[in-house]
Protein backbone atom coordinates (compact mmCIF):
# COMPACT_ATOMS: atom_id res chain seq x y z
CA UNK A 1 0.00 0.00 0.00
CA UNK A 2 1.31 3.43 -0.90
CA UNK A 3 2.39 5.62 1.97
CA UNK A 4 -0.04 8.41 2.71
CA UNK A 5 1.90 11.62 2.49
CA UNK A 6 -0.39 14.41 3.59
CA UNK A 7 -3.82 14.69 5.03
CA UNK A 8 -5.95 17.57 6.15
CA UNK A 9 -7.30 18.56 9.51
CA UNK A 10 -9.07 21.53 10.98
CA UNK A 11 -6.52 22.68 13.51
CA UNK A 12 -5.15 26.19 13.73
CA UNK A 13 -1.64 26.92 14.95
CA UNK A 14 -0.29 28.88 17.84
CA UNK A 15 2.99 30.48 16.86
CA UNK A 16 5.94 31.34 19.05
CA UNK A 17 8.48 34.02 18.36
CA UNK A 18 12.18 33.22 18.77
CA UNK A 19 15.08 35.56 19.21
CA UNK A 20 18.20 35.51 17.06
CA UNK A 21 19.99 33.11 19.38
CA UNK A 22 17.32 30.49 18.79
CA UNK A 23 15.87 30.57 22.29
CA UNK A 24 12.18 31.09 22.78
CA UNK A 25 11.07 34.53 23.81
CA UNK A 26 8.48 35.12 26.49
CA UNK A 27 5.83 36.41 24.12
CA UNK A 28 3.59 33.98 22.31
CA UNK A 29 1.12 34.87 19.61
CA UNK A 30 -1.88 32.56 19.59
CA UNK A 31 -4.35 32.70 16.73
CA UNK A 32 -7.46 34.41 18.16
CA UNK A 33 -9.78 31.86 16.60
CA UNK A 34 -8.08 29.06 18.50
CA UNK A 35 -6.99 30.07 21.97
CA UNK A 36 -5.36 27.49 24.19
CA UNK A 37 -5.99 23.79 23.91
CA UNK A 38 -7.93 22.40 26.84
CA UNK A 39 -5.28 19.72 27.22
CA UNK A 40 -2.34 22.10 26.88
CA UNK A 41 -1.33 21.66 30.54
CA UNK A 42 -0.80 17.95 29.95
CA UNK A 43 2.06 18.55 27.53
CA UNK A 44 5.57 18.29 28.90
CA UNK A 45 8.49 20.62 28.24
CA UNK A 46 9.61 18.47 25.32
CA UNK A 47 10.83 19.07 22.76
CA UNK A 48 13.51 21.45 23.92
CA UNK A 49 15.59 23.35 21.39
CA UNK A 50 18.36 20.83 22.10
CA UNK A 51 15.97 17.94 21.35
CA UNK A 52 15.07 19.47 17.98
CA UNK A 53 18.69 20.11 17.10
CA UNK A 54 19.66 16.55 18.01
CA UNK A 55 16.94 14.95 15.87
CA UNK A 56 17.77 17.24 12.95
CA UNK A 57 21.46 16.32 13.15
CA UNK A 58 20.82 12.58 13.43
CA UNK A 59 18.43 12.51 10.48
CA UNK A 60 20.57 14.81 8.34
CA UNK A 61 23.45 12.33 8.58
CA UNK A 62 21.28 9.59 7.07
CA UNK A 63 19.26 11.59 4.57
CA UNK A 64 21.83 13.59 2.65
CA UNK A 65 22.33 16.65 4.82
CA UNK A 66 20.29 19.46 6.32
CA UNK A 67 17.48 20.72 4.05
CA UNK A 68 17.91 24.36 3.07
CA UNK A 69 15.09 26.85 2.67
CA UNK A 70 15.58 28.65 -0.68
CA UNK A 71 16.50 32.31 -0.28
CA UNK A 72 14.05 33.21 -3.06
CA UNK A 73 11.09 32.47 -0.80
CA UNK A 74 9.26 35.63 0.18
CA UNK A 75 9.44 36.04 3.92
CA UNK A 76 12.57 33.91 4.29
CA UNK A 77 14.87 36.03 6.41
CA UNK A 78 17.69 33.65 7.17
CA UNK A 79 20.07 31.34 5.35
CA UNK A 80 20.68 27.96 6.92
CA UNK A 81 23.80 25.93 6.33
CA UNK A 82 23.00 22.75 4.48
CA UNK A 83 22.77 21.08 1.11
CA UNK A 84 20.33 21.27 -1.78
CA UNK A 85 19.33 17.60 -1.58
CA UNK A 86 17.12 16.61 -4.50
CA UNK A 87 14.85 14.50 -2.31
CA UNK A 88 14.22 17.46 -0.01
CA UNK A 89 13.55 19.73 -2.98
CA UNK A 90 11.10 17.21 -4.46
CA UNK A 91 9.24 16.85 -1.17
CA UNK A 92 9.09 20.62 -0.75
CA UNK A 93 7.86 21.21 -4.31
CA UNK A 94 5.07 18.66 -3.96
CA UNK A 95 4.14 20.28 -0.65
CA UNK A 96 3.70 23.71 -2.22
CA UNK A 97 7.20 25.17 -2.59
CA UNK A 98 6.56 26.80 -5.96
CA UNK A 99 6.54 30.34 -7.29
CA UNK A 100 2.82 31.16 -7.07
CA UNK A 101 0.72 30.85 -3.94
CA UNK A 102 -2.38 29.50 -5.71
CA UNK A 103 -0.32 26.84 -7.44
CA UNK A 104 1.21 25.88 -4.11
CA UNK A 105 -2.20 25.61 -2.47
CA UNK A 106 -3.64 23.44 -5.26
CA UNK A 107 -0.60 21.14 -5.16
CA UNK A 108 -1.02 20.75 -1.42
CA UNK A 109 -4.74 19.96 -1.77
CA UNK A 110 -3.85 17.30 -4.33
CA UNK A 111 -1.37 15.81 -1.86
CA UNK A 112 -4.01 15.25 0.83
CA UNK A 113 -4.49 11.60 1.81
CA UNK A 114 -2.26 10.23 -0.93
CA UNK A 115 1.33 9.47 -1.85
CA UNK A 116 3.82 11.89 -3.36
CA UNK A 117 3.76 9.92 -6.61
CA UNK A 118 -0.03 10.17 -6.84
CA UNK A 119 -0.16 13.89 -6.08
CA UNK A 120 2.55 14.57 -8.65
CA UNK A 121 0.66 12.53 -11.23
CA UNK A 122 -2.53 14.45 -10.42
CA UNK A 123 -0.87 17.82 -11.05
CA UNK A 124 0.65 16.58 -14.30
CA UNK A 125 -2.75 15.32 -15.46
CA UNK A 126 -4.41 18.68 -14.79
CA UNK A 127 -1.61 20.54 -16.58
CA UNK A 128 -1.79 18.26 -19.60
CA UNK A 129 -5.56 18.54 -19.90
CA UNK A 130 -6.17 22.20 -19.05
CA UNK A 131 -2.77 23.74 -19.73
CA UNK A 132 0.11 24.23 -17.33
CA UNK A 133 -1.11 26.24 -14.36
CA UNK A 134 -4.23 27.33 -16.26
CA UNK A 135 -6.54 27.70 -13.30
CA UNK A 136 -8.95 29.87 -15.27
CA UNK A 137 -9.66 26.87 -17.52
CA UNK A 138 -10.10 24.63 -14.50
CA UNK A 139 -12.52 27.11 -12.92
CA UNK A 140 -14.59 27.29 -16.08
CA UNK A 141 -14.70 23.50 -16.35
CA UNK A 142 -17.32 21.36 -14.64
CA UNK A 143 -16.51 19.47 -11.49
CA UNK A 144 -17.29 16.22 -13.29
CA UNK A 145 -14.73 16.95 -16.01
CA UNK A 146 -12.04 17.74 -13.42
CA UNK A 147 -12.94 14.56 -11.57
CA UNK A 148 -12.64 12.54 -14.77
CA UNK A 149 -9.12 13.87 -15.38
CA UNK A 150 -8.02 12.92 -11.87
CA UNK A 151 -9.71 9.53 -12.05
CA UNK A 152 -7.96 8.78 -15.35
CA UNK A 153 -4.70 9.57 -13.55
CA UNK A 154 -5.68 7.07 -10.82
CA UNK A 155 -5.81 9.71 -8.12
CA UNK A 156 -7.62 8.82 -4.92
CA UNK A 157 -10.51 10.96 -3.65
CA UNK A 158 -10.76 12.50 -7.11
CA UNK A 159 -14.35 13.73 -6.65
CA UNK A 160 -13.65 15.39 -3.31
CA UNK A 161 -10.46 17.09 -4.47
CA UNK A 162 -12.12 18.26 -7.68
CA UNK A 163 -14.97 19.79 -5.70
CA UNK A 164 -12.56 21.48 -3.30
CA UNK A 165 -10.37 22.94 -6.05
CA UNK A 166 -13.32 24.09 -8.17
CA UNK A 167 -15.01 25.77 -5.18
CA UNK A 168 -11.70 27.36 -4.19
CA UNK A 169 -11.16 28.87 -7.63
CA UNK A 170 -14.72 30.18 -7.83
CA UNK A 171 -14.46 31.71 -4.35
CA UNK A 172 -11.21 33.48 -5.22
CA UNK A 173 -12.64 34.71 -8.55
CA UNK A 174 -15.86 36.04 -7.04
CA UNK A 175 -14.67 37.32 -3.67
CA UNK A 176 -10.94 37.98 -3.72
CA UNK A 177 -9.36 38.42 -7.13
CA UNK A 178 -10.85 37.81 -10.60
CA UNK A 179 -7.31 37.14 -11.81
CA UNK A 180 -7.14 34.11 -9.50
CA UNK A 181 -4.13 35.35 -7.60
CA UNK A 182 -3.35 34.76 -3.94
CA UNK A 183 -0.09 36.70 -4.03
CA UNK A 184 -1.56 39.25 -1.60
CA UNK A 185 -1.04 36.65 1.14
CA UNK A 186 2.68 37.38 0.98
CA UNK A 187 2.02 40.78 2.55
CA UNK A 188 -0.27 39.63 5.37
CA UNK A 189 0.84 38.82 8.91
CA UNK A 190 1.06 35.12 9.75
CA UNK A 191 -2.26 35.01 11.60
CA UNK A 192 -4.19 36.75 8.82
CA UNK A 193 -2.62 34.59 6.12
CA UNK A 194 -3.53 31.46 8.09
CA UNK A 195 -7.07 32.74 8.69
CA UNK A 196 -7.54 33.43 4.98
CA UNK A 197 -6.26 30.02 3.90
CA UNK A 198 -8.31 28.08 6.43
CA UNK A 199 -11.43 30.01 5.43
CA UNK A 200 -11.44 28.02 2.19
CA UNK A 201 -13.58 24.90 2.39
CA UNK A 202 -11.42 21.78 2.45
CA UNK A 203 -8.31 23.62 3.63
CA UNK A 204 -7.35 22.80 7.20
CA UNK A 205 -4.42 24.00 9.23
CA UNK A 206 -2.11 21.25 7.99
CA UNK A 207 -2.65 22.23 4.36
CA UNK A 208 -2.49 25.94 5.19
CA UNK A 209 0.68 25.57 7.24
CA UNK A 210 2.35 23.70 4.36
CA UNK A 211 1.60 26.64 2.06
CA UNK A 212 2.84 29.08 4.68
CA UNK A 213 6.05 27.12 5.31
CA UNK A 214 6.96 26.07 1.79
CA UNK A 215 5.46 28.75 -0.46
CA UNK A 216 5.41 31.86 1.72
CA UNK A 217 8.58 31.20 3.68
CA UNK A 218 6.84 31.55 7.06
CA UNK A 219 7.90 29.69 10.18
CA UNK A 220 5.21 27.05 10.63
CA UNK A 221 5.53 23.38 11.52
CA UNK A 222 2.92 21.23 9.72
CA UNK A 223 1.89 18.10 11.59
CA UNK A 224 0.87 15.35 9.22
CA UNK A 225 0.43 11.67 10.06
CA UNK A 226 4.15 10.97 9.74
CA UNK A 227 5.27 13.84 11.96
CA UNK A 228 2.57 12.99 14.51
CA UNK A 229 3.63 9.34 14.80
CA UNK A 230 7.36 10.00 15.17
CA UNK A 231 7.08 12.95 17.55
CA UNK A 232 4.77 10.90 19.73
CA UNK A 233 7.28 8.03 19.77
CA UNK A 234 9.99 10.54 20.69
CA UNK A 235 8.03 11.52 23.79
CA UNK A 236 7.37 15.02 22.50
CA UNK A 237 3.63 14.43 22.93
CA UNK A 238 1.68 12.81 25.78
CA UNK A 239 1.14 9.04 25.48
CA UNK A 240 -2.25 7.53 24.89
CA UNK A 241 -5.23 9.41 23.45
CA UNK A 242 -4.39 12.72 25.17
CA UNK A 243 -2.49 14.07 22.18
CA UNK A 244 -4.51 14.78 19.06
CA UNK A 245 -3.31 16.13 15.75
CA UNK A 246 -4.80 19.50 16.68
CA UNK A 247 -3.16 19.72 20.10
CA UNK A 248 0.13 18.40 18.68
CA UNK A 249 0.05 21.09 16.01
CA UNK A 250 -0.37 23.84 18.58
CA UNK A 251 2.25 22.41 20.92
CA UNK A 252 4.94 21.75 18.30
CA UNK A 253 4.48 25.12 16.63
CA UNK A 254 5.28 26.69 19.98
CA UNK A 255 8.10 24.33 20.93
CA UNK A 256 10.08 23.87 17.71
CA UNK A 257 12.38 26.88 17.15
CA UNK A 258 11.71 28.85 13.98
CA UNK A 259 15.07 28.15 12.37
CA UNK A 260 14.48 24.38 12.64
CA UNK A 261 10.83 24.20 11.55
CA UNK A 262 11.68 23.85 7.85
CA UNK A 263 14.47 21.23 8.03
CA UNK A 264 12.90 19.25 10.88
CA UNK A 265 9.57 18.86 9.12
CA UNK A 266 11.19 17.67 5.89
CA UNK A 267 13.55 15.26 7.67
CA UNK A 268 10.81 13.72 9.83
CA UNK A 269 8.52 13.40 6.81
CA UNK A 270 11.27 11.83 4.69
CA UNK A 271 12.47 9.49 7.43
CA UNK A 272 8.97 8.26 8.29
CA UNK A 273 8.56 6.97 4.75
CA UNK A 274 12.02 5.49 4.25
CA UNK A 275 12.81 3.87 7.62
CA UNK A 276 11.25 0.44 8.06
CA UNK A 277 11.35 0.80 11.84
CA UNK A 278 9.49 4.11 11.81
CA UNK A 279 7.01 2.89 9.23
CA UNK A 280 5.85 0.34 11.80
CA UNK A 281 5.33 2.87 14.55
CA UNK A 282 1.66 3.02 15.38
CA UNK A 283 -0.18 5.98 16.80
CA UNK A 284 -2.47 3.60 18.69
CA UNK A 285 -1.94 3.82 22.46
CA UNK A 286 -1.59 0.04 22.84
CA UNK A 287 1.05 -0.25 20.12
CA UNK A 288 3.21 2.89 20.26
CA UNK A 289 6.32 1.21 18.82
CA UNK A 290 7.12 -1.45 16.30
CA UNK A 291 8.17 -4.83 17.79
CA UNK A 292 11.59 -4.73 16.15
CA UNK A 293 14.49 -2.49 17.11
CA UNK A 294 16.93 -4.15 14.74
CA UNK A 295 18.60 -2.91 11.59
CA UNK A 296 16.42 -0.86 9.29
CA UNK A 297 16.86 -0.52 5.55
CA UNK A 298 16.74 3.15 4.64
CA UNK A 299 16.68 4.12 0.98
CA UNK A 300 18.04 7.62 0.33
CA UNK A 301 15.86 9.30 -2.29
CA UNK A 302 18.02 11.74 -4.16
CA UNK A 303 16.40 11.47 -7.54
CA UNK A 304 18.02 8.15 -8.36
CA UNK A 305 15.46 5.84 -6.76
CA UNK A 306 16.77 2.40 -5.86
CA UNK A 307 19.87 2.98 -7.96
CA UNK A 308 21.04 5.31 -5.20
CA UNK A 309 21.56 2.22 -3.08
CA UNK A 310 20.26 1.19 0.31
CA UNK A 311 21.75 1.73 3.74
CA UNK A 312 21.47 -1.06 6.28
CA UNK A 313 21.71 1.15 9.32
CA UNK A 314 20.13 1.30 12.72
CA UNK A 315 17.35 3.88 12.85
CA UNK A 316 19.16 6.95 14.22
CA UNK A 317 16.18 7.78 16.42
CA UNK A 318 15.71 4.34 17.97
CA UNK A 319 17.45 5.18 21.24
CA UNK A 320 15.36 8.32 21.62
CA UNK A 321 11.98 6.61 21.40
CA UNK A 322 10.03 6.51 24.64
Amino acid sequence: MASKDYDSDGAHPATLQHDASGSASSETSVHPAVGRSSGQHEFTAKPTISDCQQVCSLLAEVHGGMPVRPARLAGATEEAEGVEDLASRTIATECGEVGEVLDGLVRTILSQHTSRANSSRAKQALDQHFGTGNYHAIRRASVSSITAVLQDARVGLAARKSTTIHALLNHIHLNLNPDLSLEFLRYLPDSEAMETLTSFKGVGAKTASCVLLFCLGRNFFPVDTHVFRITKALGWLPPGPTATRESAFKHLNQAVPDHLKYPLHILLFQHAQQCLVCKRISSKPSHPLCPSKNKSTITPRRGAGKSAGQLNVTCPLINLFS
